[in-house]
C-alpha cells in the first residue's frame, strides 16, 4: 500500500470515528434538551395548578362564604360611594362583600337588616330592606358625646368618646368621618316638630312606619341635641351605654346619617355581617383583592 493510500486510509478512519463522537454529542445534547424540556413542562404545570387552586378557592369563598350587596346613598362617604352623583344613584355605586360572624369589633363596618322598617322607616308599602354602618361602640362600652367649644346658640358642635366597662377612654378616634359633626338650632326644631306631627293621631301627614319611627327614635335624640342647647356651659351632652348584644353605629358621612344617635344601638341578631371587601366604581374584583393584598403587606 502506498503512502497516499495509507494516509487516505487513515482519513477516512477520522472521519468515521469524528462522525461517531459527533452523533455521540447529538444524542447526549438531545436527551439534556428533552430534560430540560419536561423539567419546564412540570415548572410550568406546578405553576398553573398554584394559580387554578387559588381561582377556585376564591370562586368559592365568594361564591359560598361571602355575600354581595350594592351600596346606595352617602351615609359612608367618605369611604364607601365617593362617585355617586345623588343620594338616588344607583349606576355609580359601590359594592361590598360581607359575611356574618358571631361578634364583631368596633370600627367593623357592618350590613344592617332593616326588617319591617325597624330602623329606618320609608313607607307603608316600600322598604329599605339593608343599611351599613360603621361599628362605633361594643357591649358594655359607654358613647360620650362631647360639645365642641366653637358651639353657639345657632349651631352645635359636638365629638364622641367611647368608655370601656370601667369608665375608661377606650381611646376611640373619628378618623373616617366625612367632616365634623354638627346640628343647627333649626334642626333641632324640625326634628321636634315632625314628632309632635307623628304622636297627633289626627295627622296625616306621615305613613305609619314613618310616624312610629319618629315616636321610637324621639327620646334618645331629645336628650342628645334639644337639652344641649338649652346649656351650652356643659360639656358632656350625653351619655349612652350600649346593651348586652347591641352595637351602637354611627354613619362615616355623620350630617346626614341616620344612625344609632336617633333609632339605637342595633341588636346582633339583625346584622347580617361585617364587610370584607369593598369594590369601589369602576375597579373589578380582582383589582380590589390586590389592593386588600398589598395594603396588608
Amino acid at each position: 500500500m502506498s503512502e497516499i493510500e495509507k494516509i487516505d486510509s487513515i482519513s477516512s478512519k477520522e472521519k468515521v470515528e469524528q462522525s461517531s463522537q459527533n452523533n455521540d454529542f447529538l444524542e447526549i445534547q438531545t436527551k439534556t434538551d428533552k430534560k430540560q424540556t419536561k423539567l419546564i413542562d412540570s415548572y410550568l404545570f406546578a405553576i398553573f395548578s398554584v394559580f387554578g387552586v387559588i381561582f377556585m378557592s376564591l370562586v368559592l369563598v365568594f361564591q359560598i362564604w361571602l355575600t354581595p350587596i350594592k351600596v346606595v346613598g352617602s351615609s359612608m362617604q367618605p369611604t364607601i360611594n365617593v362617585s355617586i352623583t345623588s343620594e338616588a344613584d344607583e349606576e355609580h355605586c359601590d359594592v361590598v362583600y360581607y359575611t356574618k360572624q358571631d361578634s364583631y369589633s368596633s370600627d367593623d363596618i357592618v350590613i344592617v337588616e332593616n326588617t319591617n322598617n325597624k330602623y329606618v322607616p320609608t313607607s307603608d308599602t316600600q322598604t329599605i330592606e339593608y343599611i351599613i354602618k360603621r361599628i362605633v361602640a361594643t357591649p358594655g362600652q359607654t358613647i360620650r358625646f362631647c360639645r365642641d367649644d366653637k358651639s353657639d346658640d345657632s349651631m352645635l358642635y359636638y365629638y364622641i368618646r367611647v368608655l370601656d366597662e370601667n369608665g375608661n377612654d377606650t381611646g376611640f378616634e373619628d378618623t373616617t368621618i366625612k367632616e365634623e359633626m354638627c346640628f343647627s338650632r333649626t334642626d333641632i326644631e324640625t326634628i321636634i316638630n315632625n314628632y309632635k306631627r307623628a304622636t297627633n293621631e289626627n295627622s296625616l301627614n306621615y305613613s305609619q312606619a314613618t310616624a312610629n319611627f319618629y315616636k321610637r327614635y324621639y327620646s334618645m335624640f331629645y336628650n342628645i341635641f334639644e337639652k344641649a342647647f338649652d346649656n351650652l356651659d356643659n360639656g358632656i351632652l350625653y351619655e349612652y351605654t350600649v346593651p348586652e348584644n347591641e352595637y351602637f353605629v354611627m354613619g362615616d358621612n355623620r350630617n346626614i346619617s341616620q344612625d344609632s344617635r336617633f333609632f339605637g344601638s342595633v341588636d346582633v341578631d339583625d346584622i347580617a355581617g361585617y364587610v370584607v371587601l369593598h369594590i369601589p366604581y369602576g375597579q373589578n374584583i380582582w383589582q380590589a383583592i390586590w389592593k386588600k393584598i398589598t395594603y396588608a403587606i
